[in-house]
């Protein structure tokens, strides 16, 4: 339900006339009495800022997984996400050429490109397995078997 402006305040006028009577029962002047109006709908419009501008906490934020993203960055994770494409002049394969052993070297050469990239997150950017499956748009256990099967390779 959003918030609906002139009943909010319609509701803190009430609660405040309530208030104003007492403040003036135990003897304040009015002056005092406006400053802590003014203060209260300050802060009242405060937190009504900061309820609009949260988004609250759903229950997989909460798990004990440690993926690193935050609700919001979930929701929008697809659209401000990108896949690299390597070729032959990239930097990705310029670290393939710094390695010292090489039979490796030979051997990284010689994967697809996609299995390079994959490795180059994985081993070199230190991503996790499923940041790189969200940065692929699949799932952690596919990453996981692929990671499996290019090490195969490499040994």
């Amino acid at each position: 339900m959003s918030y609906n402006n002139a009943l909010e305040k319609k509701r803190f006028q009430k609660e405040w006339q309530k208030i104003r009577v007492e403040y003036e029962a135990a003897g304040m002047d009015e002056d005092s009495i406006q400053k802590m109006y003014d203060f209260d709908w300050k802060y009242h419009l405060s937190n009504r800022r900061y309820r609009e501008h949260t988004q609250p906490l759903n229950e997989k934020a909460l798990e004990d997984e440690d993926d690193g993203m935050s609700p919001l960055l979930e929701k929008f994770a697809e659209c401000v996400s990108c896949s690299m494409d390597f070729t032959e002049g990239d930097l990705g394969f310029w670290r393939v050429e710094e390695i010292e052993d090489g039979r490796l070297a030979a051997r990284l050469k010689a994967l697809p490109t996609a299995s390079l990239e994959l490795m180059i997150l994985f081993a070199v950017d230190g991503y996790k397995q499923t940041e790189i499956a969200r940065l692929q748009h699949t799932t952690r256990q596919n990453i996981c078997n692929k990671i499996s099967r290019i090490k195969k390779i490499l040994r």
